[in-house]
């Protein structure tokens, strides 16, 4: 199943995910890492978003737009001990942010860990 989902830059600017608790469980301790890929629809130069993976001040990417209206699948490498569940006060691992008061469409968010 395929899915599109447009943060609103004015209205509901924030998306979170949450791990499968299994999955989370099975992360590997100490300095392993962890890439998390999210396509989005690159349609207006100038804008941006960003992709947030833990507490911590430089826990995010900010992505910039290059426009040309094609899907774009941005990656962020990330230690996998900052998936802890802490992000929104709901438990989530990730947060994408549209910026600004623009909007960014997503298709998919994948989190893979690099060591396997």
């Amino acid at each position: 199943m395929n899915a599109v989902v447009r943060l609103r830059g004015g209205g509901a600017p924030n998306m979170y995910f949450q791990l499968d608790a299994n999955f989370r469980s099975h992360l590997p301790k100490g300095t392993a890492t962890c890439t998390v890929n999210a396509t989005y629809l690159d349609d207006v130069a100038g804008r941006s978003w960003t992709l947030v993976y833990g507490t911590g001040t430089t826990d995010r990417k900010v992505m910039s737009k290059k426009g040309g209206n094609t899907w774009v699948t941005a990656s962020v490498t990330a230690p996998c001990s900052k998936l802890t569940g802490a992000l929104g006060g709901i438990s989530a691992d990730i947060e994408l942010q549209a910026n600004g008061n623009h909007d960014t469409t997503f298709h998919m968010v994948e989190v893979r860990v690099d060591s396997r």
